[in-house]
């Protein structure tokens, strides 16, 4: 595994979760899946090679399918794996997302989720 500075700074404890992603940038909707999931943040990624990664500190709309009813949360983009990066040999291309606002309802679904991982 590549030690990578975020890995240290992480606030919460991650859990794996491969599940669909929609994401918005601007009027794009764009499908990536979930690798893993924390409570403040989660990386994405596309399994079809076609990943547009966003620039870090881009606000992104997330609608996470994990649960019976899709989560919205606001994210903004932490930290980018491209091809050539040092972390590409271990991780796949992507994007990890901080998430920076929930709605109560959506804050407590995903808080469920991670405690029946955990």
């Amino acid at each position: 595994m590549y030690d990578h500075p975020d890995f240290e700074a992480r606030a919460a404890a991650r859990v794996e979760l491969d599940s669909p992603v929609m994401i918005r940038r601007g009027d794009d909707d764009l499908l990536y899946r979930s690798r893993d999931l924390s409570a403040t943040g989660l990386f994405l990624w596309s399994p079809h090679g076609d990943v547009r990664t966003a620039a870090v500190g881009e606000q992104l709309e997330l609608l996470v399918h994990a649960m019976a009813r899709p989560v919205r949360c606001r994210g903004e983009v932490a930290r980018v794996v491209e091809p050539g990066s040092p972390e590409w040999a271990s991780y796949p291309t992507g994007m990890g997302v901080r998430i920076v606002a929930c709605a109560e309802a959506d804050r407590a679904a995903l808080d469920a989720l991670l405690s029946a991982r955990a």
